[in-house]
């Protein structure tokens, strides 16, 4: 599902603003963003996130949109967990390593505008009955 494209380092507009539109909002709709303050400073799951960031990333060049300081990775993981909880924000780079590397300012932003996004209920499967169609077939 999460699937590396050469395009990822190349445009980090594109790609990892929709990723993290992409987990905030499956945060949102699953209910799992509960934000509680006071975690970050304890960051005992840092270590976990950094893990598997550098599990994906460790090996980028310089210059690219992945390649981040140490004290980058630190403020981005305590500002996710300040904003989702220090679980959630372990589990979301669990999930997706890249999320690290993104802005800190813009994970609560993304919060407060997918926060007010509605789930979508999926439609029922269509019914595995033969249908009429809907006109009826007239021979010319």
């Amino acid at each position: 599902y999460y699937s590396r494209s050469p395009d990822l380092d190349s445009s980090p507009d594109r790609s990892g603003m929709a990723t993290m539109r992409c987990c905030v909002a499956l945060l949102a709709a699953i209910q799992l963003v509960v934000p509680v303050a006071g975690l970050a400073a304890n960051r005992a799951l840092y270590p976990r996130a950094l893990s598997a960031f550098n599990k994906k990333y460790g090996e980028v060049r310089p210059g690219t949109y992945y390649y981040r300081s140490q004290e980058f990775l630190e403020g981005s993981f305590d500002e996710m967990a300040r904003v989702y909880g220090e679980e959630v924000a372990a589990t979301m780079v669990d999930d997706v390593p890249g999320v690290l590397a993104f802005q800190p300012a813009n994970f609560q932003p993304s919060l407060d505008i997918f926060s007010g996004i509605s789930t979508v209920t999926p439609s029922p499967p269509p019914s595995l009955t033969p249908q009429p169609p809907p006109h009826p077939i007239t021979p010319s």
